[in-house]
Parts: C-alpha cells; structure tokens; sequence
C-alpha cells in the first residue's frame, strides 16, 4: 500500500473517530440539561391547606438519569485512552447508557399524566413534599424531556459507532508511527510505538544517534598525533 492509500485509509477514520467523541460529548451535555430541569409543576389545593406549588425535575423522577452524563463523560476518556477489545467495550457501554437514557426520558414524558404511567409518580412525589396523601393533583408539564431523550441517542450512536469501528481509529502513540523508520516492522511497514514496546525498544530514542557514520571507525575518538612519537621510524 502507497503513502497516498494509507492516508486516505486513515483520513475518514480520524474523521469518524472525532464525530463519535463530539457526539458524546454534545450527548451528555443535552443529558445533564434535559433531566435537570423542570419537567412537572404540580398544584395541590387540599382543604385546609394553603395553595402549594411543587416542582419535580427530571432527576426526581428518574434518578438514573443523574449518572448517565457522568458515565458519557468517562466514555469519551475511554475512547481516547483504550485501542481494540476495550475500545469497543466502551463503546457497548455508551450505547447502554444512551440507550437507558433515551427510554427513561421518553418513557417518562409520555406518562406525565397518565395515572398509571408517570402520573403516579408524580402524586406521590408531590404527598411526600406535602406530608399528605394526594391523587390526580392538577400538573402542567414542560418538554425538557425531549433534549434529555435526545441527548440518550446522541450517546447511544457514539457508542454504536465506537463498537463497530472504534478498531479503525487513531490511537495514542500514533504519532510514533510517522517518525519512525520502517524497517523492522513485518513487510516494512511502520511499526507503532506498542510494537516496539513489544521489541523491547524505546519508542522515544532517536534513531539517528544509532546510524552508521555517527562514530569514527574503532569505536573511541581519535585524537591527533603526538609528536613525541614521531613517525614510527628508526632514526
């Protein structure tokens, strides 16, 4: 394979490999957002009692969602730090949270008002804010479930993606392979800084301190003649 058809092998990877980790990471930003808003504002009227406003976010609802940003952020570490096998173990780890978060926010915002959905939820949050026990409080609901949800599949598709082709990706230590020379390597290719780890060498020495011409024959310095001994001849 050219120069030229390597580089046009790894372009679209780094490519790739850039879009999964901005997908996360704009994934857990929606996430963090979406579930920390307000979702439901109940209004509860019981006789006897003052007129009470209660507000329940999407954390109170579903607590899950609280992890889920922080899991996505440790997912893009592991993007970045982990090749192979473990690159795509976490990639199946963001696909899971994604996917978790994606269905608790829509699972959630669709049954804000059902009483056998969410809606239960709320009625109970709400009597123990209140102390009471209440039932088919009056809510008003918002839709920063749906940022939540959106972020859930932002995360879940860098996952995806990261556990199908995160092997084609750049690594760290890629660096080492355009310095490298190429000699050494199975049919001359250059060979990465964890093959020469493997070899036992230094992926950081400086191959031009090893190439011959750098010493003078004999191995020692040569100093210049001493004229003391002259020539080696007898006089």
């Amino acid at each position: 394979m050219t120069d030229g058809e390597r580089a046009a092998e790894v372009r679209p990877s780094s490519g790739e490999y850039r879009l999964v980790l901005l997908l996360v990471a704009l994934g857990a930003l929606l996430l963090l957002v979406g579930f920390g808003r307000t979702w439901v504002t109940a209004t509860s009227a019981q006789p006897g009692l003052p007129r009470i406003v209660v507000t329940l976010t999407g954390l109170d609802l579903a607590p899950l969602g609280g992890a889920l940003p922080l899991v996505a952020l440790a997912g893009i570490a592991g993007l970045v730090a982990t090749r192979g096998v473990w690159r795509r173990a976490v990639g199946a780890l963001l696909l899971l949270a994604g996917a978790s978060g994606a269905v608790l926010a829509v699972r959630a915002g669709l049954t804000l008002t059902s009483p056998s959905g969410e809606g239960a939820t709320v009625d109970r949050l709400v009597g123990e804010k209140l102390g009471v026990t209440v039932a088919d409080v009056p809510i008003t609901t918002t839709s920063w479930w749906l940022p939540a949800a959106l972020g859930g599949v932002l995360v879940a598709l860098g996952g995806l993606l990261a556990l199908l082709h995160g092997s084609r990706w750049p690594v760290m230590g890629r660096r080492y392979e355009r310095d490298r020379p190429t000699t050494g390597g199975p049919e001359g290719r250059a060979e990465s800084a964890w093959d020469l780890l493997d070899r036992g060498v230094d992926p950081t020495d400086d191959p031009s301190d090893d190439a011959p011409g750098s010493r003078p024959a004999g191995g020692a310095d040569e100093g210049p003649p001493d004229p003391m001994l002259g020539n080696g001849s007898r006089s």
